[in-house]
């Protein structure tokens, strides 16, 4: 095949992609990372606590209502639901020991869209989660994608985000 047809078959092939009409859009999530967050949440400007334990929500909030709806040209993040009326977080904090601080207080939720992805609840059983402290409670952040949330978290992702915190090494991508 020659150059010229090779580039025409490209251009033919890029063109029918960029004119289909309703074409299916998904949102592709990243493999999360909890030793990644990590490090992101410690060298942030703003505090964060992690955490592990699981979530309670109230019955009335246990069966999400449907996702907010974004504007059909909306391609950033924008805020969706906050939720903060009963939600509790029951387990573990980290501390300079470990997961070893009881933690059972209230925080505020705020679920929020990525283009027409909406974030629907919160993730169910238990959690290695990183939470925003703010000014009242700390505040979970759920994402189309999940957020800072592991669920049922192995004792290999568990064990890595505790070597990077007592001073091991901080090894991204190696506790899936």
């Amino acid at each position: 095949m020659t150059a010229a047809r090779i580039t025409c078959a490209a251009v033919a092939g890029l063109t029918s992609l960029l004119i289909l009409p309703g074409a299916a859009t998904a949102l592709s999530c990243l493999q999360p990372d909890p030793v990644q967050h990590y490090v992101q949440a410690r060298d942030s400007s703003e505090r964060y606590m992690a955490v592990l334990g699981r979530f309670t929500v109230p019955g009335q909030l246990a069966q999400p209502s449907p996702a907010p709806v974004p504007p059909p040209d909306a391609a950033q993040p924008r805020d969706g639901v906050a939720i903060t009326d009963g939600v509790r977080f029951q387990g573990r904090a980290l501390d300079q020991d470990g997961f070893d601080q009881t933690v059972d207080r209230p925080v505020s939720v705020a679920l929020s869209c990525l283009g027409q992805f909406c974030a629907t609840s919160l993730p169910e059983g238990e959690v290695l989660a990183y939470l925003k402290q703010t000014t009242t409670v700390p505040r979970a952040e759920v994402d189309p994608c999940g957020g800072w949330f592991y669920e049922n978290p192995t004792p290999a992702q568990i064990d890595a985000v505790l070597a990077c915190h007592t001073g091991g090494k901080c090894v991204t991508g190696a506790a899936r």
